[in-house]
């Protein structure tokens, strides 16, 4: 053997072995991070298919005691007041939007929409009826009268709609 033949061979034995372990240890690292990468992925979507299938069911429950709540007011109370907190609530934190891609979205929007205007409306019902307590006069009672059929027929309506919307999506 020469001089420096053993030098040699232990270079490139290291550089031969070192070389296969930095390939596995490449290999090795980037599957992991893909992994790492997928399964963040799968995951997030799980995640998101369970928050927007909670969403939907709460506000689901809530128009069926929406829908209750104006079956039993059968004599047409003074104020009704219409109790929609779980939409507010997911309306104003954003998670609405979450809803977008579902086929019930716009179905819920306009529904909500409804509930939302027949609010108001008795909102402004209630004030006239409290203005008339201090100000009888005929033309107020008949503004009343004209506003109580006009609040009976969106309350039919929204019953009606709550109706359509709870058995197609039970």
């Amino acid at each position: 053997m020469r001089k420096g033949d053993f030098e040699l061979t232990l270079l490139i034995d290291f550089f031969t072995v070192n070389s296969i372990d930095i390939a596995i240890s490449f290999v090795g690292a980037f599957f992991g991070f893909l992994f790492a990468i997928i399964s963040g992925s799968i995951f997030n979507k799980i995640l998101s298919y369970i928050r927007k299938r909670d969403i939907l069911k709460s506000l689901k429950n809530e128009l069926r005691e929406i829908k209750q709540s104006l079956e039993e007011d059968t004599n047409h109370s003074t104020y009704f007041r219409y109790n929609y907190s779980i939409w507010k609530t997911i309306e104003s934190s954003g998670g609405i939007l979450s809803l977008s891609q579902m086929k019930e979205y716009k179905e819920l929007i306009a529904i909500y929409e409804k509930i939302y205007f027949a609010d108001m409306f008795e909102q402004q019902y209630f004030d006239i009826y409290k203005f008339n307590l201090v100000n009888k006069t005929d033309e107020i009672k008949q503004s009343l009268h004209i506003m109580n059929e006009k609040r009976k027929e969106k309350k039919q309506s929204i019953i009606i709609k709550l109706g359509e919307f709870i058995k197609k999506n039970e």
